[in-house]
């Protein structure tokens, strides 16, 4: 779709789904004036009337197979059928009964010869021996101590940029006795308002707001930041930006304003905060 600016007559081209369902705030790139632009009507859509499928014609029957032909010659290979042979019978003729008593013990010895199983020799069982224990070399004892070292003093010597970071850390410094500054002590960030404008085809997020000095002695305004979350509060882009004065005297107030050209459109809510990256 075109889109008119109504003080130039500046013309821009510009998608639906960018405009979207409810219209948005735009402004012209040329002459800055600012309108609302609503979405145009949607046409009614055009009815088409299909036409009815043609009726198929029936699937013709099949036809019967046809019958096996008889086999002329299938009395030929038909087996004989078996005839009865004449039983013999074989005469019965007992062992004689053994006639001594050699005879007797001669044939006891040799069934027990036969049925004795042969006997293998046993292998002896070996000793077990426990397994080799390995102790801790010094080098991994090493390793573990400038580990420990390494993160201690990274923890001590970055403890600004941590607290930056997780603001809840500074307690834990605290405690132990290593008080860091934290970025904006005494200062208030509120009244903060968020307006999208849309200029040629370049979406603008901007962001406005007041910083209040709450303490009794005149405070720096550090840089600040601005990031841009997800619902699930995974921060998306950032940037820095600095506010109208550099000082606030003791219950002072000032202003800053920041733009940033094509946010993501993933993003739900936005977190304005003072940095610790450096000061004004």
């Amino acid at each position: 779709m075109i889109l008119s600016c109504p003080r130039c007559s500046a013309r821009y081209a510009l998608s639906e789904a960018q405009l979207g369902p409810s219209g948005r705030k735009v402004r012209c790139k040329e002459c800055g004036n600012t309108w609302f632009e609503s979405p145009h009507p949607p046409q009614p859509p055009v009815k088409v009337v299909a036409k009815p499928p043609k009726a198929e014609a029936p699937p013709p029957k099949p036809e019967p197979a046809p019958e096996p032909a008889a086999d002329p010659f299938a009395h030929l290979d038909a087996p004989e059928p078996p005839q009865d042979e004449p039983f013999q019978e074989e005469p019965w003729n007992p062992e004689p009964p053994a006639d001594d008593f050699d005879q007797a013990m001669a044939g006891a010895a040799r069934f027990d010869s036969e049925a004795e199983e042969p006997r293998h020799p046993r292998i002896p069982r070996l000793p077990r021996v426990p397994p080799e224990t390995k102790k801790p070399s010094r080098i991994g004892w090493l390793l573990i101590l400038l580990l420990i070292v390494g993160l201690v003093a990274g923890g001590y010597m970055g403890r600004q940029q941590i607290v930056a970071a997780w603001p809840p850390a500074a307690l834990a410094y605290e405690k132990i006795g290593l008080a860091v500054p934290v970025p904006g002590d005494g200062l208030l960030i509120r009244n903060v308002r968020v307006e999208r404008l849309l200029e040629g085809q370049a979406l603008i997020l901007v962001v406005e707001g007041e910083i209040a000095n709450l303490s009794e002695d005149i405070q720096p305004v550090p840089m600040m930041r601005a990031a841009l979350r997800s619902t699930e509060r995974k921060e998306l882009q950032d940037w820095l930006f600095e506010a109208d004065a550099p000082t606030l005297e003791p219950g002072g107030i000032t202003g800053f304003r920041t733009e940033f050209v094509n946010p993501s459109g993933e993003a739900a809510d936005i977190v304005v905060t003072f940095s610790a990256t450096g000061q004004m």
